[in-house]
């Protein structure tokens, strides 16, 4: 990916279109408004930033799919300028379609189904849009295209209500060799089908899927996976197939359930899906011969919105193990607001202060294995010297939250393989993936993504593990013979001892280990930060060590961790101070509409010398959008750290 050219308002491409706003940018791309001089009108322009051969090579194929795909419910392509193999910006010149995303319909009304002032029921609104989006996909999976992003976010809808379907970047023709770019197929996982969840190419059947996913979020107002799904959670129900049911759908439900079955050979095709959702209305939903529609709202994600710049390995990382909150719907990004916190003028005291009782997690058992949770350890399941076949090892035990322990392992034909064991409290997943009884011990296995590997240890209390390996850099280790390895000693273990083996020391004096994640944000914190947020039922996680609250639609969201690794750097975010604490502001790094706050609190050094850190990690998703977040998240941090005890030694 090469550095952009700075292009600003007013500026001029392919010697006609002058530039007038810009609606997104983000690390593959930008799209702007501007004005056709040599044809007046408003145009869309889209700027792909893939440098060279393959560069060129994306935007002539997403044109070549617009400009066959000539459809009343598809945007329409005007132009391209390829900027050529040897460089320069290659830009698509695509129709202005006055309207809102249907992300940003549903986004804006949390809590309630999508109905127009006329009283037009949600199931009957639904019907109306899934049969445009429907014969958008019939025409483009008779050209041999496969969409691969059927999304809220990917649909546009005009003021009267009529819909097009966007984003063609991450087409092809079902060949798994066949993608934009390089590396796997993007998928937004709320919307993505089980086969594709589990690795498998997406295809017409994967489209028929992602629409009926989409229609489910429209009428019920969350996702099929439920309104509190993390991203983890709704990779691990996706595979399994295990979706939550309509209960808001009406006559829509039936053809809901058919677009959503699990296994794709049972979906219909589009021509199908067509005839099922038409046969629902009295009329059609909306004259496919129109000419285009009337004016509306101001347009948001005209195209899908380009996603955020990577992050560093060990943060990618974090989002893999399924700490990130899940992708909200993609928004124009608007400025950054910092906080610093008030210090608060005390000198530590000479001894660490007695954890006060309101901020203790419950001192009790959670299961007849696990025993008494923070006691734990996660250390104790892994066998490095087991592992050495594959490679040199190291246990790493000073990183991520405390429920958490990782081996990383060297193979010889290099890159790196990071092998986690993390602690999850009850109930364990009920999944269908391909398992095995070990003792008392059932080990659930999941396909390879081809960069990580995962088992989960379900244990008979009731409570489980995540055993998963994950590669960095070039090369193909065999990461689910790491991984069995790693989830056949864990069950051992259990097996051998009955309960999970104990630390084999406490927690030193100050730890955040101590104390509990919940307990840090009381309700008039929270719900004063985030409107709407629903703090009577959060998601606890293992100890304690974790909170999650949710508002009544995705994307209102609250999470707060401890965390440990290194000191924070500059890729962390922008460095500001909360209550005299070193911390770093991130917005958008878990997705649009977030930001996350990262907060030094102990320092201390690890088994191998190093310099480390406890940590608080809060990540806020606001439906108004990053600076909402990161407003919210300045409030929620700077109480957390108010509230928490200074650690011994800090000045």
């Amino acid at each position: 990916m090469r550095e952009a050219c700075p292009m600003d308002v007013g500026d001029l491409v392919g010697g006609r279109y002058r530039l007038r706003e810009r609606f997104a940018e983000g690390a593959v791309g930008q799209v702007w408004r501007a004005t056709d001089e040599l044809v007046p009108r408003t145009v869309v322009l889209k700027r792909t930033l893939i440098d060279g051969e393959r560069g060129q090579r994306a935007v002539l194929q997403e044109a070549a799919i617009l400009a066959e795909t000539q459809h009343p419910h598809v945007v329409t392509l005007h132009d391209v300028i390829p900027g050529g193999a040897g460089g320069g910006d290659h830009w698509l010149v695509m129709e202005y379609v006055t309207s809102r995303s249907l992300a940003g319909l549903v986004n804006a009304l949390p809590g309630r189904r999508l109905a127009d002032e006329d009283g037009v029921e949600a199931w009957r609104r639904a019907a109306e849009i899934g049969v445009q989006l429907a014969e958008a996909l019939r025409a483009v999976h008779a050209k041999g295209v496969v969409h691969r992003d059927v999304k809220p976010g990917n649909v546009l809808v005009a003021d009267n209500w009529f819909v097009k379907l966007g984003d063609f970047g991450n087409c092809g023709a079902g060949d798994p060799e066949e993608t934009q770019g390089e590396g796997p197929i993007p998928r937004t996982p709320a919307y993505a089908a089980p086969e594709v969840h589990r690795g498998g190419v997406p295809s017409r059947a994967s489209d028929v899927f992602s629409l009926g996913a989409t229609l489910f979020r429209v009428v019920e107002g969350h996702s099929l996976y439920g309104p509190r799904a993390t991203e983890a959670e709704m990779e691990m129900r996706a595979r399994a197939g295990a979706f939550v049911g309509a209960e808001r759908a009406g006559r829509l439900g039936p053809v809901l359930d058919r677009l959503l079955e699990p296994r794709p050979e049972d979906r219909p095709d589009a021509a199908e899906a067509v005839a099922l959702l038409r046969g629902l209305l009295p009329t059609p939903a909306a004259d496919s011969t129109a000419a285009g529609a009337r004016s509306g709202p101001e347009p948001v994600d005209a195209v899908n919105a380009p996603s955020a710049p990577p992050r560093s390995r060990r943060l990618a990382w974090a989002a893999w193990a399924g700490v990130g909150l899940v992708a909200l719907a993609a928004t124009v990004v608007v400025g950054l607001r910092i906080f610093e916190g008030e210090g608060n003028g005390n000198a530590p005291p000479a001894d660490p202060p007695p954890v006060p009782d309101a901020l203790r997690p419950q001192d009790r058992a959670v299961g007849e294995v696990v025993g008494h949770a923070p006691s734990a350890d996660p250390c104790a399941l892994v066998d490095p010297a087991g592992l050495a076949a594959f490679g040199d090892t190291e246990l790493d035990r000073d990183y991520g939250n405390f429920d958490r322990c990782d081996i990383r392992l060297l193979p010889p034909e290099g890159g790196e393989v990071v092998l986690m064991v993390d602690l999850n409290n009850a109930p364990a997943p009920e999944i269908s993936s391909p398992s095995e009884q070990v003792g008392d011990v059932r080990v659930v296995s999941h396909p390879s993504t081809g960069e990580d590997c995962t088992r989960f240890v379900l244990l008979p209390d009731g409570n489980w593990l995540t055993v998963a390996a994950k590669y960095w850099d070039d090369g193909a280790p065999d990461l689910c013979a790491i991984a069995d390895a790693g989830a056949r000693h864990a069950a051992d273990v259990v097996n051998e001892h009955g309960t999970l083996p104990r630390r084999p020391a406490e927690f030193p004096p100050g730890s955040l280990a101590r104390y509990s994640a919940c307990a840090l944000l009381d309700t008039a914190t929270l719900t004063a930060a985030v409107p709407g947020l629903d703090t009577g039922s959060p998601n606890t996680g293992f100890a304690e060590w974790q909170c999650e609250w949710y508002g009544m639609a995705d994307d209102a969201t609250v999470m707060l961790r401890f965390d440990r690794a290194e000191p924070l750097t500059a890729e962390h975010g922008h460095a500001t101070q909360f209550n005299g604490y070193d911390a770093a502001v991130g917005p958008e790094v878990e997705g649009p509409g977030t930001c996350r706050v990262i907060l030094e609190y102990r320092h201390y050094t690890d088994e191998e010398g190093n310099p480390a850190v406890e940590k608080l990690f809060l990540v806020v998703g606001s439906p108004d959008g990053e600076d909402a977040a990161c407003a919210a998240a300045g409030a929620l941090m700077t109480t957390a750290s108010a509230v928490l005890p200074p650690p011994p030694g800090r000045s």
